[in-house]
């Protein structure tokens, strides 16, 4: 598992039938400051509103404000989930962490 700012990429799973390929490579934009976490060598997949990545052998997530974060390669047909880090804010409500 690894953290990446706001982002939580977990151990790799086989990726989901049905899962359609993103035309961006953005995991997650950023809301306070514009910048985005991208992955770089890799495809981002989409899956009932899950996102997953799947890794080249030099792949990576990348971020304006965090260090780039290297990830395994993985056999065809693996990809890695990803979360969006959430927060329960002052007015008593989920929300995604603000990067």
């Amino acid at each position: 598992m690894y953290r990446h700012g706001d982002v939580i990429i977990l151990d790799s799973v086989p990726l989901p039938d049905g899962a359609e390929q993103s035309v961006s490579n953005i995991v997650a934009e950023g809301e306070a400051t514009g910048h985005a976490h991208r992955i770089t060598n890799g495809e981002v997949w989409d899956h009932e509103g899950r996102l997953y990545v799947s890794a080249n052998e030099d792949a990576a997530l990348i971020h304006e404000e965090h260090s780039r974060l290297p990830l395994s390669a993985l056999e065809p047909g693996m990809a890695y989930p990803i979360i969006i880090q959430r927060e329960y804010d002052d007015e008593q409500e989920w929300r995604q962490v603000a990067d």
